[in-house]
């Protein structure tokens, strides 16, 4: 138990996994050199975990009032769309990634912020094995049903700069065979995956084509209020 006191500054470091709030940290000390153990995101391992930081100087105004913890995602998220537009027939038979950095640790610092150490290659990550079958005007989302990947098919990764050579490769069959395409994922307007935002990726494939689009949604998150 901690208790407040009349002056000084108190820190508050707040941690949520799923639905469970996991750890929370008051202290009259700042947050630096709290961290946690590398882990390596792949589709067994996603743990979407909120994290969020306040402090609260007592001699402000209102100092008494309850803490607001505004939280934001410890990772990011990629979502992969695939449009069947006018194929008379196409399967997906196997998906992943390559050159995607999908092990590291962070750390939060002096006053809340979040110190990322990644591994400084990347490589073959996260392999779908579940074949999809797309008729013309179908569209599916990787991933979706794959291990603990949520239901909406939004895979959990390290926040990182996209490398050139990162790709999404999958292979699939349609009328004119077996074939394979990678799609470079790093774009003009897309050079990292920050923290707390989800990156989809639309990709159309017609009769001749395969284009992508690439959109960027923020999760929205819901304030939690610790009573003093």
């Amino acid at each position: 138990t901690r208790y407040w006191t009349k002056t000084g500054t108190h820190y508050f470091t707040a941690f949520i996994e799923g639905q469970d709030l996991e750890f929370v940290q008051g202290s009259d000390r700042d947050s630096d050199g709290l961290s946690f153990d590398t882990a390596t995101l792949d589709v067994q391992y996603q743990p979407d975990i909120l994290y969020a930081f306040a402090e609260r100087d007592m001699a402000g105004h209102e100092p008494s009032e309850p803490v607001v913890l505004d939280f934001i995602h410890v990772f990011s998220a990629i979502k992969i769309n695939i449009t069947n537009v006018n194929r008379p027939s196409l399967k997906i038979t196997s998906y992943g990634f390559d050159r995607m950095v999908s092990k590291g640790k962070f750390t939060v610092t002096r006053g809340g912020g979040l110190d990322y150490d990644l591994n400084s290659v990347g490589e073959a990550y996260s392999q779908g094995s579940a074949e999809i079958s797309l008729n013309a005007g179908e569209t599916a989302t990787l991933y979706v049903g794959q291990s603990n990947v949520d239901p909406e098919g939004r895979l959990l990764v390290w926040p990182q700069e996209l490398d050139d050579d990162l790709v999404l490769s999958f292979s699939y069959k349609d009328d004119s065979g077996a074939n394979k395409t990678d799609v470079h994922l790093k774009t003009t307007d897309i050079v990292r995956w920050n923290a707390g935002f989800c990156y989809v990726y639309n990709i159309t494939m017609s009769d001749n084509n395969i284009n992508f689009t690439v959109s960027i949604v923020p999760w929205e998150v819901n304030d939690v209020i610790i009573e003093r």
